[in-house]
């Protein structure tokens, strides 16, 4: 079965909730396909990280602006699945 690339305005129905907690927007690009008998939604290009320079050459790692905000809990979350 093929995939096909539609922008998330072009599925419809899909609750802010859902996108937020996705990351996307409804301009975002996805790729949709049929996986036994669900249809799976994945965003069309992964997160990807920037690294910057500053004025004195020292780089920095930039997350991707969809990437959710680190937040305590959510490190807490993290942190309690490692062994």
């Amino acid at each position: 079965m093929s995939a096909h690339t539609l922008t998330v305005d072009q599925l419809g129905g899909i609750p802010d909730d859902f996108l937020k907690a996705l990351h996307l927007t409804r301009r975002d690009k996805v790729t949709v396909r049929l996986q036994g008998r669900s249809i799976v939604v994945e965003p069309d290009s992964p997160l990807q990280p920037t690294l910057i320079y500053d004025g004195e050459g020292l780089a920095q790692l930039v997350a991707d602006p969809r990437s959710p905000e680190m937040t305590v809990e959510l490190v807490r979350d993290i942190l309690s699945e490692c062994p």
